[in-house]
């Protein structure tokens, strides 16, 4: 009858198209595995990889934690650290928004690249290190790896194109100006004067030191 020839021809065509799909499955997946492997080649040729000296990384994770933000746990990019490397130097960037800190040091650098990861946590293992020489190497999935003797850590990183990084100072417009002197002199003066600046920070303008800078 009309109707078996319809359910034979509709059945033929179904296992037809199951058929089909059957040798098509094994191409698609070595396509996806291919594609899969070409990026991450293409990725890992992009990825940081330094040896850089304890001492050295752990006075610059220091220096840094007085500058990353505490106060505002929602802010969580400004919690991180950028780390570049490029040219034999490692460069480290933090920032508050209110205040900024750049730190370059030499560095034995296998491959240039970027990063950013929690400074907190990178200088507490850092910190606990025991050997003299730390390799730091940059994740796929933008975190960073720290090797040191039998211990290794990874850290979840973010793009580092979202973090702040240093401002760019406006040049030629007389609102940057820069002062040289003496640290021991600078130090002086601010421990003369910082017991008048005022604790509270809702009173921006009283809780800081003015300084001025004339031609003499």
């Amino acid at each position: 009858t009309f109707s078996d020839f319809y359910a034979r021809h509709v059945c033929a065509k179904k296992t037809f198209y199951i058929r089909r799909l059957e040798l098509l499955s094994p191409l698609l997946r070595l396509l996806i595995i291919t594609t899969k492997l070409e990026y991450s080649l293409k990725r890992s040729s992009l990825l940081m990889n330094i040896k850089i000296k304890r001492e050295i990384l752990l006075a610059i994770l220091t220096r840094t934690q007085g500058v990353v933000d505490k106060r505002q746990p929602l802010a969580a990019i400004l919690t991180n650290i950028l780390l570049s490397a490029e040219n034999g130097e490692l460069t480290a960037i933090a920032t508050d928004l209110e205040v900024s800190l750049r730190q370059s040091c030499v560095a034995t650098v296998s491959k240039d690249g970027k990063t950013c990861v929690s400074a907190k946590t990178l200088f507490e293992i850092i910190r606990a290190a025991s050997s003299d020489e730390i390799t730091l190497r940059e994740l796929d999935n933008r975190g960073l790896e720290v090797v040191y003797g039998r211990s290794n850590f990874k850290l979840l990183g973010i793009d580092p194109n979202d973090h702040p990084g240093m401002p760019e100072s406006e040049g030629g417009k007389g609102e940057c100006v820069q002062i040289k002197m003496s640290a021991a002199e600078l130090a002086e003066m601010i421990r003369k004067t910082v017991f008048a600046v005022s604790g509270d920070d809702s009173r921006a303008n009283l809780a800081g030191v003015f300084l001025d800078k004339t031609d003499d």
